[in-house]
């Protein structure tokens, strides 16, 4: 099971899961200030920050973080790594949102960069995994096969972002 750093309310059942995944070279607590906000905005959320499986292959010998797959190689490569780490990443959320037993419109993903592609393809491998995902400097790897139904997409860029 992928290791994670979770904020529950301070009493009582959560009414919501956000899911929040790091991007690549770093660890959950990337997301920690947005976990905040989102705890002051909905202070009956639980938030899970998981800390990507594999080290940060970017520098040679590692880098000071982690990462979900590799974004090293070719694209066939890329795509084989992001394929592999899917699964995983799935079932992290089902897990949270069975051991809370909140439905999966109650669950929201976000995702910073990888974390942000990881969150958007997650939907394409499961529909009713989320209501929402929050992707922030992410796009899909691939072009989307289907719309999730009933679910909102939130694709959030910055000024600089190509």
């Amino acid at each position: 099971m992928i290791q994670a750093h979770v904020l529950l309310p301070k009493d009582g059942q959560p009414e919501l899961l956000f899911v929040l995944l790091h991007g690549a070279g770093a660890d959950g607590l990337q997301m920690r200030p947005l976990a905040e906000a989102l705890h002051r905005q909905y202070p009956r959320a639980a938030l899970v920050l998981p800390d990507a499986p594999d080290a940060f292959d970017a520098i040679p010998g590692g880098g000071a973080g982690f990462q979900w797959y590799s974004e090293q190689g070719d694209d066939a490569a890329r795509a084989a790594g992001l394929t592999q780490a899917l699964p995983a990443v799935v079932e992290l959320i089902r897990y949270w949102a069975e051991r809370l037993e909140l439905s999966w419109e109650r669950v929201a993903l976000g995702g910073f960069s990888q974390g942000a592609i990881l969150a958007l393809e997650a939907l394409q491998q499961e529909e009713q995994l989320a209501g929402r995902v929050l992707a922030f400097g992410g796009a899909y790897a691939y072009w989307p096969q289907h719309a999730p139904k009933d679910v909102s997409i939130h694709l959030l860029h910055g000024k600089n972002d190509e």
